[in-house]
Order: C-alpha cells, then sequence, then structure tokens
C-alpha cells in the first residue's frame, strides 16, 4: 500500500441499466469505470453524480476523475469516482 494522489482519468466506461448485485437495486442505472491513476494502477470503480444522487453520472473516456468516499452500512467507506 502506499498513499494515492485520488485523482485519476476515465479509461472506460459502461452504463449499467440492470443492477449485477441485488444489493444495487436501488441505484440503476449506475457509471463503472476503469480508471487510470497517476501512480500507475488500473482500478474498478463506480461513478457517481457529484452530489450522490442515484442514477448514471454522466461521464466519457478521457473525463478527470476525483475520489469520492461512499460510506457503507456497516462503517467502512467504498471509494467511488466523481467527474471534475
Amino acid at each position: 500500500f502506499r498513499p494515492a494522489a485520488g485523482t485519476g482519468t476515465v479509461y472506460a466506461c459502461s452504463e449499467m441499466p440492470a443492477p449485477g448485485n441485488p444489493g444495487m437495486k436501488d441505484r440503476a442505472p449506475y457509471v463503472v469505470a476503469l480508471i487510470d491513476l497517476p501512480e500507475g494502477v488500473r482500478m474498478l470503480s463506480s461513478v457517481v453524480r457529484p452530489n450522490g444522487e442515484p442514477g448514471a453520472a454522466e461521464i466519457a473516456v478521457g473525463d478527470a476523475v476525483q475520489v469520492a468516499w461512499e460510506p457503507l452500512a456497516d462503517g467502512r467507506h467504498l471509494p467511488v469516482f466523481v467527474r471534475v
């Protein structure tokens, strides 16, 4: 593990009209994306709207993104991204 800037660039993205996981049913449609981090890592994550509302974020390949931490019910936080 090492610190990361929390920024990245969208390498690929897809809008999911129906959830692959039943726990995501209230979030559909949503966007999943491969994010290239400047530290040399490519990670899979969701891209969310800046206000956190459900629904697909407007995103395209090449867009700059910033990490946002989504709180989970068990106290952990999930890294998601928003367009900048």
